[in-house]
Parts: structure tokens; sequence; C-alpha cells
């Protein structure tokens, strides 16, 4: 089979800015970092790595690839203000943001960590808030919560923070192949916990608005490309309003007449607070949304 790769290359000692280099060659089975080097050997590689916006394990079968995008494939490391050296990534933020917990957990739950470290860096929230605990956390959350009962307080007051909690989590779903959806299961958990100590309130969110018909006509609509941060909103609007840019921006430069969205508060937020979420994103935004 005959791939076209496209490959991040950057080298934090010799290169003032990333770049991409093509790469045709034809691969037949074999995993993605034996792809990537009989591609170039040259490239350094790292644990992981995102494939067309798909982050996984460099052990991916090449047939898997083959079976989602195709033979075109752009490959890049899972972050790139982290990065080294082409794939390879400074992982220390990993570590700092477990460290507070540390004295709560044992070693099961360390490994279980160190396993969830693809999970913290496809983050969606890990974008917009360089500070937030991470999705690897919440990933053993439950389980210590569970291991450490007598200390279940001071652990929601540590994990729920003001300013980089588990409050902005997303779902990051869209960035995978395969899903745990364990995470989405642990944070209301978490929440329903929190709200019951009182560490936090579960007041709803209230855009204040209502439907308005368009009387646009729309040829290319589409779905959301990201769920977007309602929960969030209630801490830090702006965080939700940057992700919003994301996903209006990333539909109009494609040529978007309209995003189609299904709950009421994602059509809101899209619909009626354009003029709030150009201004923090710092474009103008005009695109029409639409709810089914």
């Amino acid at each position: 089979m005959k791939y076209e790769l496209s490959i991040f290359r950057f080298n934090y000692k010799t290169d003032y800015l990333p770049y991409y280099k093509r790469y045709t060659l034809k691969q037949e089975g074999g995993t993605l970092a034996q792809l990537i080097q009989a591609a170039d050997s040259e490239i350094v590689l790292g644990e992981y790595a995102v494939v067309n916006d798909k982050y996984m394990t460099l052990d991916t079968p090449v047939e898997t690839l083959y079976e989602h995008f195709g033979q075109e494939l752009e490959i890049e490391p899972v972050s790139q203000v982290r990065v080294m050296h082409d794939l390879r990534i400074n992982d220390a933020d990993f570590y700092e943001k477990i460290a507070p917990f540390e004295r709560f957990m044992d070693e099961a739950l360390h490994e279980k960590y160190e396993a969830h470290k693809l999970t913290y860096y496809a983050s969606v929230s890990l974008k917009y808030n360089r500070d937030f605990l991470g999705d690897a956390l919440l990933a053993i959350s439950k389980e210590l919560l569970q291991k450490n009962r007598a200390q279940e307080r001071e652990i929601l007051e540590m994990m729920f923070d003001e300013f980089y909690g588990l409050q902005y989590h997303v779902n990051s779903e869209n960035r995978f192949l395969e899903y745990d959806y364990e995470l989405e299961e642990n944070y209301r958990y978490l929440k329903e916990r929190a709200v019951a100590l009182g560490i936090i309130k579960d007041k709803a969110v209230d855009f204040k608005t209502k439907h308005t018909p368009s009387s646009r006509e729309i040829k290319f609509k589409r779905g959301l490309s990201q769920p977007m941060a309602i929960e969030a909103y209630k801490y830090d609007k702006n965080f939700t309003y940057k992700i919003a840019g994301e996903v209006l921006l990333e539909a109009m430069d494609n040529n978007v007449d309209a995003i189609i969205v299904e709950d009421a508060d994602s059509f809101n937020l899209l619909r009626h607070h354009q003029k709030k979420i150009a201004k923090v994103v710092g474009r103008e935004i005009d695109i029409e949304v639409v709810a089914t």
C-alpha cells in the first residue's frame, strides 16, 4: 500500500520554527512506529502521536490507520507546545500535576495514572488552560477517593481548585479512535460528591436567550466537531468562549454555512453569544447555528 505522509519536524536545539516534511512510501502491515521509521529513520519518536487529529499509541496497526484515514496521514506530537525533538515531548508537566496527590496514592494508582498519559495530553481543556489538573487524574479519581475515604473532602477540594480543577473537564472523545467513557462516569461521581459536601454548587447554566428562526440560505451544514464546555461556563466564561470560538472559526474557515446542534445550551451559546466569543478569540464570527 502506498502512503503519503506529512510529518511534524522540530528540534528545539537547532530549529526556530517547526515544519512538516512530506514522504511517499509503500508499507504493508506493521505499526505506526514502523511506518514512520520506514519513511525516515532519523525521526525521533516519542511514546505517542497524533494522526489526522486523533491521539494514539505508536503501536497502532497500519491497517487501522488505513481503515480510518486512507493513505494520506498527517503525523504530529501530542503536544506542540512541549515538543523537544520531532515526536518526543517534555512530559514533566504530566508528573507535576499529580505531585500534590501522591501522598494519597499507592503503587497501583501510580501505575494507572502513568497508563493515562495519552489521555492527559489529548484533553481539550489542557489546550486552553495549561494549569488544568488533567484527565489522567480524572481517570484515577474515583478509586483515589475510595481508597482515602477519611480524606475525601481534602482531596475533592484539591481536585476542584477554582482556577485549574476538574470542573474544566471537557469530553474529548472526538480526539480518539476509541474513547474511555469511564472518564465521564468518574466526573459525574466526583461532581455529585463535591456538591453533596458543599465544595461546589450545582447551579444550572442560563444563557438567557431564546430561539429566533433563521432567514439565511443554507447549502453546507454539519454537526459539532467538539463538545462544548457548558459545565465550565459556570466557573470561567472565557474558557468556554475559547472552545466555542475554535469550533465556530474552524467551520467558517471550511466554508460551512451552518452548524447543527442537538442540545439547547450548545445552541444558545453558539448562536447567541457570537459577539462575546468573537471578542475573546479576536476574530469576527458570523455563522448560522441550527437546532435539531
